[in-house]
């Protein structure tokens, strides 16, 4: 009589055991499913945050366009996202071109040619309103060899133009959307906050 009740609890304490393996499994397997599930939602707006923010103080100009006589540039750590939604970037011109255009933009604002001996390049901040696929120029510059301004020109007034397809404007405009965080694209205040700082 005491083998059998022996051996009932044998077997209880085995089913038991048995219970609790398979609940451990379970649970381990609902964690894994859970992890796995949160890593391929979470992971890659983890990577575009944590590239975002690497990205605020980076002081970089990197290729937009090259050419023999014209190149653009432009600066991760100039970008700003407004308010209203919008993006603006600093590009950075340089070459034959762009300096003879700047001369002539000069000279017709009474600024003399000789000014633009030592020209080493421009720079424009441009606004893409990524919706609506325009932009327009906000500020323009010319920048000597030692870092002084010769010309500037406020256009903050200007009004927007329709983004031209298989333009170089076209490839700004998409590098400068694509830029375009999804926490900023979210709360663009909160990038202006932590570029401030």
């Amino acid at each position: 009589m005491e083998n059998n009740n022996n051996n009932k609890e044998n077997l209880t304490n085995d089913n038991s055991n048995k219970e609790n393996l398979t609940e451990n499994l379970i649970s381990l397997l609902s964690f894994l499913i859970i992890f796995a599930v949160g890593f391929f939602l979470v992971g890659p707006f983890v990577k575009n945050l944590y590239k975002d923010f690497r990205n605020l103080n980076k002081d970089e100009w990197i290729s937009v366009y090259n050419s023999e006589d014209r190149s653009i540039y432009y600066n991760p750590s100039k970008i700003i996202h407004t308010r209203n939604g919008n993006v603006r970037m600093w590009l950075r011109f340089t070459g034959k071109s762009v300096k003879n255009w700047a001369i002539k933009e000069g000279v017709e604002n009474g600024i003399s040619a000789e000014k633009y001996n030592n020209w080493a390049f421009d720079e424009e901040l441009d606004e893409f309103d990524c919706k609506n696929q325009t932009y327009r120029e906000v500020y323009y510059l010319s920048y000597d060899a030692d870092g002084k301004v010769i010309y500037e020109e406020n256009n903050a007034t200007d009004s927007f133009s329709p983004v031209v397809p298989d333009t170089i404007e076209e490839d700004i405009y998409k590098l400068a959307c694509k830029n375009q965080s999804f926490l900023c694209r979210l709360l663009p205040f909160i990038c202006k906050i932590i570029k401030n700082n």
